[in-house]
């Protein structure tokens, strides 16, 4: 399941950034004897609004930003992620 949240953020970064970059970091560590993996994706897209940023992660949402309209998609990946996310008991 990791690895499906994972690919979901990294698929999300790559489709809205047309120029520039996508950073991926992991970091595996121990935390109260439990082995945990911290990953964090960001690019250099045309970022989200701070008023949609809450909604994206509900199912079926994607920004209302006009730039967002030619990318195709059900608007489930970062809902799914964040499901997955919380089923691991993780932190977003």
């Amino acid at each position: 399941m990791p690895s499906q949240i994972l690919l979901n953020l990294v698929s999300n970064a790559i489709k809205f950034t047309q120029e520039g970059e996508v950073t991926i970091k992991l970091r595996r560590y121990i935390d109260n004897g439990n082995r945990r993996i911290e990953f964090c994706v960001s690019d250099t897209g045309m970022g989200i609004r701070k008023e949609d940023r809450e909604r994206l992660f509900l199912a079926f949402e994607q920004a209302e930003q006009a730039a967002c309209h030619f990318h195709e998609g059900t608007g489930l990946g970062l809902y799914l992620s964040r499901k997955m996310a919380d089923m691991l008991g993780g932190e977003h």
